[in-house]
């Protein structure tokens, strides 16, 4: 089975990166853990910091907290709405919240931003093609200082490889006891989730079907790349 990974192209230099792609921050979000090793991720979620927490330097700072600390934070997030039903798996160590903070770029007739390699910002032809083509596969977060362009956050991911799964996390810190293997681009038919657009679990890139892909070779949208990626049968 093919698929295709979808990046920024690669530019000559920083300056022209900057200028197709512009940037962007994500200022508040849960700190990592001293918890199984010092960790954190950089999963997004489709939620906006409470207002009334955006002052909390556990939020802003970020530095890494231990397991009682983690889940006092956890259990104040869950008293605003939006986070009263989430678990340790929703609300995972390091992982960032909306609002961001962007910077368009000075190059503004592209289709893709890659202000964040996993979650870029897209044109609004682009949006509504990928609503058409791909429902369920994210969610679109607007961005003010861009009319009518929106935050790709990809909501659907691969399985990790068989090597790498585990039925077991940790119940302080959420992380799955897994068999350590390397993190590598590889990926097996077994592993892939319903839809045309998801997240490689083990790397975050974002991968497409090459039914996508035509469309969007159809659409002949700019300043995106394709890396081609064959799914196996079996590991």
């Amino acid at each position: 089975m093919k698929l295709w990974r979808i990046r920024k192209p690669d530019y000559r230099t920083d300056r022209e990166e900057r200028a197709n792609n512009g940037s962007i921050k994500f200022p508040f979000g849960l700190p990592g853990v001293e918890c199984c090793g010092t960790w954190g991720g950089c999963d997004l979620l489709d939620l906006q910091c409470p207002i009334e927490l955006r002052k909390m330097r556990a939020l802003t700072e970020r530095r890494p907290v231990i397991p009682d600390e983690l889940e006092e934070i956890r259990s104040t997030l869950r008293r605003y709405p939006g986070f009263a039903n989430l678990g340790i798996m929703d609300l995972t160590p390091g992982m960032r919240f909306m609002p961001p903070r962007f910077s368009p770029p000075r190059i503004v007739d592209n289709d893709f931003l890659w202000p964040a390699s996993e979650a870029p910002v897209v044109s609004p032809r682009v949006a509504a093609l990928l609503g058409r083509s791909c429902p369920g596969s994210f969610v679109g977060i607007p961005m003010p200082e861009c009319s009518d362009w929106i935050l790709l956050i990809i909501k659907r991911r691969t399985l990790p490889p068989i090597e790498r799964r585990s039925d077991r996390i940790c119940s302080r810190c959420g992380r799955p006891n897994k068999v350590s293997a390397p993190t590598k681009l590889a990926i097996f038919e077994d592993m892939i989730p319903e839809g045309e657009m998801f997240l490689l679990d083990t790397t975050l890139h974002i991968l497409i079907t090459d039914r996508l892909k035509q469309q969007l070779d159809e659409a002949g949208v700019r300043n995106i790349a394709f890396d081609p990626i064959m799914a196996h049968a079996k590991p």
